[in-house]
């Protein structure tokens, strides 16, 4: 006799199995995937910007240490002049070498620094898969606040809340609890007793579908259940474990990257803050080297006067470019802990 017929399972099996569970939590597992993806992006792209700024500050204080010693050379000539008219004393010449002398060594220091940020920022330069090597010739440019927020995409960052449920690591985790879930409900459904049914219609004849007969049919029911559930049980407990674990290290996760965000917010509010008094001060340090010359050339000052002046300046000005870096790099953590 020849059968055909339907099988179903009306208790364990009947809403989820093995291999729907498998590919619910394949997708879930495409979507954290995804989500991992985007924050080892995310981490590379901060990187980058830190050894771009790096470069960017190394070019700064190269500009810097270049204006100067101009100006230290400019001093020396001028007192080397003085001395051979009579004007000035002949030790004015070493004093003015020695601040050439020391403004030099700074400036190759510097040079180093510069070559050294330039080369790891070309680590992060590829074009069609091959490396690129940063020429000596070309200078980084210094991006403004603003274009910045507008390349990192830091326009709308007010609601840390709105920010977070796009969070990819935040992302990660639901995907992961949803596949935890699916693994939670395969688990309960365990518990169930194994409960099928089946109906098949006989027939004598294969190859004619005619032969098919209502009235001959063959039908079962079959009934099991473990008598402990021991295994079962224990499976259960463990999936919701597992479960309860992710829920918290989620919850961890997002209250740790809400109170980064505030901070990194609030160190940029301060650089900003800190930024507009070094302008004020480089300015003002301006004015008394200025001053200070102008006392010099009518004989009321002395070299050292004017170089423990512009050291200050030089100070100052180094001070500038380094809370300016800092603003960078600020901006550059704000895109990376928003994993925009």
């Amino acid at each position: 006799m020849y059968s055909a017929g339907v099988s179903l399972s009306l208790a364990q099996g009947l809403l989820i199995n093995e291999r729907m569970a498998a590919l619910k939590k394949a997708k879930y597992f495409m979507q954290q995937t995804k989500a991992e993806r985007d924050v080892l992006v995310n981490e590379l792209l901060y990187k980058a910007s830190k050894a771009y700024f790096k470069w960017v500050s190394a070019t700064n204080e190269v500009d810097i240490y270049k204006d100067f010693l101009q100006n230290a050379q400019t001093r020396l000539n001028a007192i080397e002049k003085s001395v051979a008219i009579g004007d000035k004393a002949k030790i004015d010449i070493t004093e003015a070498r020695i601040t050439f002398y020391n403004r030099q060594l700074n400036l190759e220091a510097v040079l180093l620094k510069e070559n050294k940020a330039s080369l790891e920022a070309s680590n992060y330069l590829w074009v069609n898969d091959i490396p690129l090597e940063i020429n000596e010739a070309i200078n980084p440019i210094n991006p403004g606040l603003f274009v910045l927020d507008e390349v990192l995409v830091l326009g709308d960052t007010t609601n840390s809340k709105d920010v977070l449920a796009e969070h990819p690591k935040i992302l990660s985790y639901d995907a992961k609890i949803k596949s935890l879930q699916v693994d939670r409900s395969l688990k309960k459904n365990k518990l169930l007793p194994k409960l099928n049914v089946q109906y098949n219609f006989l027939r004598e004849e294969f190859n004619q579908v005619s032969t098919f007969n209502t009235g001959n049919y063959k039908t079962f029911v079959n009934f099991s259940v473990p008598i402990f559930l021991r295994k079962e049980r224990g499976g259960l407990k463990l999936a919701r474990l597992k479960l309860q674990e992710q829920n918290f290290e989620r919850t961890a996760t997002s209250l740790y990257l809400q109170n980064k965000i505030e901070a990194v917010k609030a160190e940029i509010r301060s650089l900003s803050t800190q930024n507009s008094l070094i302008k004020n001060i480089v300015n003002d340090y301006r004015m008394l080297v200025k001053a200070e010359e102008r006392m010099f050339l009518m004989g009321e000052s002395s070299l050292f006067l004017i170089n423990s002046r512009e050291q200050k300046l030089m100070d100052a000005r180094l001070k500038e470019n380094t809370i300016l870096i800092k603003q960078l790099n600020a901006k550059a953590s704000l895109h990376n802990v928003l994993g925009v």
